[in-house]
Protein backbone atom coordinates (compact mmCIF):
# COMPACT_ATOMS: atom_id res chain seq x y z
CA UNK A 1 0.00 0.00 0.00
CA UNK A 2 1.71 3.58 -0.91
CA UNK A 3 2.03 5.87 1.86
CA UNK A 4 -0.41 8.41 0.25
CA UNK A 5 -3.33 5.86 0.19
CA UNK A 6 -2.39 4.79 4.00
CA UNK A 7 -2.31 8.82 5.09
CA UNK A 8 -5.63 9.87 3.07
CA UNK A 9 -7.30 6.58 4.96
CA UNK A 10 -5.98 7.79 8.18
CA UNK A 11 -7.15 11.23 7.44
CA UNK A 12 -10.64 10.19 6.57
CA UNK A 13 -11.09 8.09 9.56
CA UNK A 14 -9.98 10.83 11.48
CA UNK A 15 -12.37 13.21 10.04
CA UNK A 16 -15.38 10.95 9.90
CA UNK A 17 -14.39 10.17 13.77
CA UNK A 18 -14.96 14.04 14.54
CA UNK A 19 -17.67 13.68 12.66
CA UNK A 20 -19.31 11.66 15.20
CA UNK A 21 -18.64 13.55 18.10
CA UNK A 22 -19.94 16.62 16.71
CA UNK A 23 -23.13 14.48 15.48
CA UNK A 24 -23.36 12.83 18.88
CA UNK A 25 -23.03 16.61 20.63
CA UNK A 26 -25.53 18.03 18.59
CA UNK A 27 -28.31 15.06 19.69
CA UNK A 28 -27.30 15.55 23.30
CA UNK A 29 -28.59 19.06 23.25
CA UNK A 30 -31.41 18.78 21.46
CA UNK A 31 -31.80 15.96 23.69
CA UNK A 32 -31.47 18.31 26.73
CA UNK A 33 -33.31 21.21 25.09
CA UNK A 34 -36.69 18.83 24.65
CA UNK A 35 -36.33 17.71 28.49
CA UNK A 36 -36.08 21.46 29.19
CA UNK A 37 -39.15 22.55 27.21
CA UNK A 38 -41.19 19.67 28.69
CA UNK A 39 -40.15 20.80 32.11
CA UNK A 40 -41.42 24.35 31.10
CA UNK A 41 -44.36 23.30 30.31
CA UNK A 42 -45.26 21.40 33.01
CA UNK A 43 -44.43 24.43 35.49
CA UNK A 44 -46.68 26.51 33.06
CA UNK A 45 -49.58 24.01 33.07
CA UNK A 46 -49.28 23.81 36.76
CA UNK A 47 -49.61 27.66 36.71
CA UNK A 48 -46.08 28.28 38.29
CA UNK A 49 -44.80 31.01 36.50
CA UNK A 50 -41.15 30.12 34.46
CA UNK A 51 -39.30 31.39 31.85
CA UNK A 52 -41.81 31.43 29.19
CA UNK A 53 -43.76 34.03 31.53
CA UNK A 54 -40.86 36.01 32.02
CA UNK A 55 -40.53 37.00 28.14
CA UNK A 56 -42.58 40.17 29.16
CA UNK A 57 -40.72 41.47 32.02
CA UNK A 58 -38.57 43.93 32.30
CA UNK A 59 -36.17 45.67 35.04
CA UNK A 60 -37.64 48.66 37.04
CA UNK A 61 -35.28 51.78 36.74
CA UNK A 62 -34.49 54.04 40.42
CA UNK A 63 -37.05 56.44 38.64
CA UNK A 64 -40.36 54.21 38.41
CA UNK A 65 -39.39 53.18 41.91
CA UNK A 66 -41.85 54.94 44.75
CA UNK A 67 -40.20 57.21 47.03
CA UNK A 68 -39.57 54.40 49.98
CA UNK A 69 -37.27 52.66 47.49
CA UNK A 70 -39.44 49.41 46.59
CA UNK A 71 -40.62 48.98 42.78
CA UNK A 72 -43.99 50.77 42.17
CA UNK A 73 -47.16 49.03 42.70
CA UNK A 74 -47.94 49.14 39.18
CA UNK A 75 -45.05 47.23 38.00
CA UNK A 76 -45.06 44.51 40.92
CA UNK A 77 -48.45 43.03 39.20
CA UNK A 78 -47.99 40.67 36.70
CA UNK A 79 -48.86 41.94 32.95
CA UNK A 80 -51.78 40.27 31.02
CA UNK A 81 -50.47 38.64 27.66
CA UNK A 82 -51.51 39.37 24.03
CA UNK A 83 -52.64 43.06 24.38
CA UNK A 84 -51.42 46.41 25.63
CA UNK A 85 -52.61 47.55 28.87
CA UNK A 86 -53.14 51.06 29.79
CA UNK A 87 -51.04 52.87 32.44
Amino acid sequence: MSGMTLGSMIEADRRLRAHEVTVRRQNKVARDAEVWRRYEAEFEARGVPGVGSEAEARQVSESESDPQGGPAAEETRPRKRGGRTSG
